[in-house]
């Protein structure tokens, strides 16, 4: 039997709207893979059919369009399993970048942290089909620089998955050991959209 609170999470998610490219959701199987194996693979997709969301992972194509909340899935269920912290999930999203080729090719474009945060506007809508990224302020004199990601209600821990997404962002650009991101505004704490600063020495 599934752990009542995940499967009371994973019903009340799986009814949300919005969709992702497939390759968000074979990046986030790929880590698992890199840090479990196989069996830990397997571990996730049986888990994923016990609560009744099961993912056809072999039938799943890069550019088609699947539920952004089986992907959401994907990490509470690697959370559950395996114990994950948010460093954990942290990290799988500062993983991402690094396996995703349509980031990697957009990526070699740009030279400067903030033409590629402008180009993630359009970026983010390749990949979702909710949500926006706008907002952008740069200061390169301070080393800092803030962006929204407006109407994306979807599960707090993508808050803690996309600071580390954005950070991978972030460093493909800084010259620098010491990129912090961090969620200054929230929409699960009161905020009216999510805001997140980027800092760097």
């Amino acid at each position: 039997m599934p752990n009542e609170n995940l499967k009371q999470a994973a019903d009340e998610l799986m009814r949300k709207p919005g969709k992702i490219r497939g390759e968000a959701l074979l990046n986030r199987i790929e880590y698992i893979r890199g840090m479990k194996g196989e069996a830990g693979v397997k571990a996730v997709l049986k888990k994923l059919k016990d609560l009744d969301y099961p993912l056809e992972f072999k039938k799943l194509k890069s550019l088609k369009w699947y539920s952004d909340a089986q992907g959401i899935l994907i990490i509470l269920v690697a959370q559950e399993l395996f114990g994950w912290s948010d460093d954990d999930v942290f990290e799988m999203g500062r993983k991402a970048p690094s396996i995703s080729l349509m980031v990697k090719m957009l990526m070699k474009y740009f030279v400067s942290l903030e033409m590629s945060f402008q180009a993630s506007q359009s970026n983010w809508q390749k990949h979702h089909d909710v949500g926006s990224i706008g907002d952008i302020r740069y200061d390169g004199q301070h080393n800092i620089m803030t962006f929204k990601l407006n109407n994306y209600d979807m599960h707090p821990i993508m808050c803690v998955y996309l600071r580390g997404y954005f950070t991978a962002f972030a460093s493909f650009i800084i010259n620098s050991e010491k990129i912090s991101i961090s969620e200054i505004k929230c929409l699960y704490k009161g905020g009216a959209y999510h805001q997140f600063k980027v800092t760097w020495e």
